[in-house]
């Protein structure tokens, strides 16, 4: 029954990718949603991608180490990156760059 289930569920996720195939034409397509992200919605993935991630299995080690205080530390992580999101978009765009080591390769070559 489970792989019945697992062979179901990567069959969905093969559908899926062809389907979702016709709407990426190019790599900024497929790494950044063609760039038509807003601001809003940027900041609010950057700051899911640390709760999701790191937040989740790092929060409850800080937890259990820290007690109640070390939740403060996930909080801070994910308003840092919502800010972050704000602040480095609009460079980014302009820039037409992936990653931070981008910028930073075209800063100092």
């Amino acid at each position: 029954m489970v792989l019945v289930i697992i062979a179901g569920y990567m069959a969905l996720m093969l559908a899926v990718g062809f389907y979702a195939r016709r709407f990426v034409k190019t790599l900024d397509d497929f790494l950044l949603a063609g760039r038509r992200l807003g601001i809003l919605l940027l900041a609010a993935t950057l700051a899911a991608t640390h709760y999701g991630g790191g937040f989740v299995l790092g929060g409850g080690a800080w937890g259990v180490k820290y007690g109640l205080g070390g939740l403060w530390y996930g909080f801070a992580c994910g308003l840092g990156l919502f800010i972050l999101g704000f602040t480095l978009a609009k460079p980014a765009r302009a820039l037409a760059v992936y990653t931070v080591p981008d910028i930073i390769d075209m800063r100092y070559n």
